[in-house]
């Protein structure tokens, strides 16, 4: 039986995600996973609709939830979204994300995958949901029962410094848990089941790309290095959420491990810290040669 999976990003901003959401329809439209559910963690314009025209590019009937409250800061920095929409996708029914997912998971009988690229916000929002006119059961209670796991990017842990080759005094807090770290912390210490981080280091300078096409993955990597006034030609990007992706759906133990179970904790500054102890959280760990996964994600995007 094929995973089924829940997708929560602020796509717009950085376009990983957009390659992120085009390699889990890829799979999904081979029948390696089924992607139930994409949500929106950011209420800036375009959002919604660069994850319809992404689906409609792959002919997928994906479900999709907007975020409407509470606006983060960084939902101000729009750097494919609306181009996007305007090119490939004018309009999308703007369903709450929240409500949504609670519709979702709880018409289910089996357990879906939870996967989170973005600031925990909805994440939150839906563990903190009541019941309602959807379930008599909480947000937490619905998590313990229909999420097997959640698969989180974000954090960055010393635990890997030395394969970085980076001094092990450097922590800092990354930038998915900075925008919202009050939720981070919720959710982290909250979460009923599993929860497995993926850090900076792992994606940083594993550089995956969609080939040039009249597409809308490859126009928002077009977007994206506009705005940060890259070279287009050949353009590449980082794959903190394609690796998320694909750890979430399918073995890489050629090029990661996961810890032993135990406990992340996130301060007032958003620095993350692991502990090995009884708990419900693992850390990626990296190997020496981790940047070969970058292969296997271009691999399995459509052209």
């Amino acid at each position: 039986m094929v995973k089924k999976i829940v997708l929560d990003t602020d796509i717009g901003i950085d376009c990983d995600d957009a390659v992120a959401l085009a390699l889990l329809l890829e799979k999904h439209v081979k029948k390696e996973c089924e992607l139930i559910l994409v949500t929106t963690c950011s209420t800036r314009d375009g959002a919604p609709e660069t994850v319809k025209a992404i689906c409609n590019y792959y002919n997928a009937q994906v479900d999709i939830g907007a975020m409407a409250t509470p606006k983060l800061l960084c939902d101000d920095v729009n750097t494919y979204a609306t181009a996007v929409k305007t090119k490939f996708c004018q309009s999308v029914e703007k369903v709450d994300a929240v409500k949504l997912l609670r519709k979702k998971l709880s018409s289910l009988t089996e357990k879906v995958t939870f996967i989170a690229i973005g600031p925990l916000v909805n994440v939150r929002r839906f563990l903190e949901s009541a019941p309602d006119e959807i379930s008599n059961k909480s947000g937490i209670e619905l998590a313990r029962e229909k999420i097997e796991a959640l698969y989180v990017m974000g954090g960055s842990f010393i635990e890997n410094y030395n394969v970085l080759g980076k001094p092990r005094e450097e922590l800092f807090a990354e930038w998915n848990i900075l925008q919202d770290i009050k939720s981070a912390q919720m959710v982290t210490e909250n979460f009923p089941n599993d929860i497995y981080f993926i850090p900076w280091e792992a994606g940083f300078e594993v550089y995956s790309n969609m080939e040039v096409g009249n597409n809308p993955v490859w126009y928002a990597m077009e977007q994206h290095a506009i705005y940060l006034g890259a070279d287009i030609n050949g353009y590449k990007r980082d794959s903190w959420d394609p690796i998320t992706c694909l750890l979430a759906t399918e073995n890489c133990d050629d090029y990661f491990c996961f810890s032993p179970s135990g406990k992340v904790t996130i301060d007032n500054d958003g620095v993350t810290k692991f502990k090995a102890c009884e708990g419900k959280s693992h850390i990626l760990l990296l190997k020496k040669q981790y940047k070969e996964i970058a292969s296997v994600i271009n691999s399995k995007l459509r052209s």
